[in-house]
């Protein structure tokens, strides 16, 4: 065994000497999408396109179509539904619009004016009085006349110088009076609808034309038929 003295170091190894890593593989080239994978894609997008569809439409429906447009107070209506009848415009189970009601009054006979109502500065014809209680609407003999609104016929007879004559009471005290027809188309007691022809244009009685003389009487005394018509916003002529 030697001296430890004359030990000599035992030399420290040393590390590998590095190498350069060399790159063994083939140099990759830029991936060409092919038509196929244009196709995949246009697909992936129109799905998520129609995906969202849905919910946009929900709120484009629920918006207001021309701006400044008020939607409060619209009426929604489902088919089956209640709907209030006096709101409704058409018939919930159908969609038809219903018969529009017949409106209350109208002009008996369209013509033009004649003789006012009110004193007379002429007599016409011998033995009429020189106060007209009516109004003449001048029009041709024969031209149908149409009950002004629906009453009941109290008198339909031949009467001195009104010729034929025809009253029809209205209700509330009104009545309308038709002289000098040519023919009479109703009865005593008959109810009548308004716009129904109840007869025509003529010229019996004290007259010297075709033409409709029209009373209108108010508890039982006779008015002024144009402002009582006007009234109803109706024209007499």
């Amino acid at each position: 065994m030697r001296p430890f003295a004359q030990l000599a170091p035992a030399p420290t190894p040393l590390p590998p000497t590095p190498t350069e890593f060399v790159h063994t593989c083939a140099p990759t080239r830029p991936r060409r999408h092919g038509p196929k994978g244009v196709l995949a894609a246009l697909a992936v997008l129109a799905l998520g396109v129609l995906w969202g569809l849905p919910a946009f439409a929900s709120e484009a429906l629920n918006a207001p179509p021309v701006a400044g447009i008020a939607v409060d107070g619209v009426q929604h209506m489902q088919v089956g539904s209640d709907v209030d009848s006096e709101s409704a415009t058409t018939d919930a189970a159908t969609g038809v619009m219903p018969v529009a009601a017949p409106p209350s009054w109208i002009t008996p006979v369209q013509g033009r004016l004649g003789d006012s109502f009110g004193p007379r500065l002429v007599q016409p014809v011998p033995g009429v009085s020189l106060f007209h209680r009516g109004q003449d609407v001048v029009a041709p003999c024969g031209r149908p006349i149409r009950a002004a609104a629906s009453g009941t016929v109290t008198s339909a007879t031949y009467w001195g110088t009104y010729g034929n004559w025809i009253l029809i009471d209205h209700g509330d005290g009104i009545a309308v009076g038709y002289a000098h027809e040519s023919q009479i188309l109703v009865s005593v007691g008959q109810r009548v609808s308004v716009g129904q022809v109840i007869g025509l244009v003529g010229q019996t009685g004290a007259a010297t034309g075709c033409h409709l003389h029209l009373e209108v009487h108010v508890n039982d005394v006779a008015i002024n038929p144009v402002p009582f018509f006007a009234a109803k916003h109706i024209p007499l002529s």
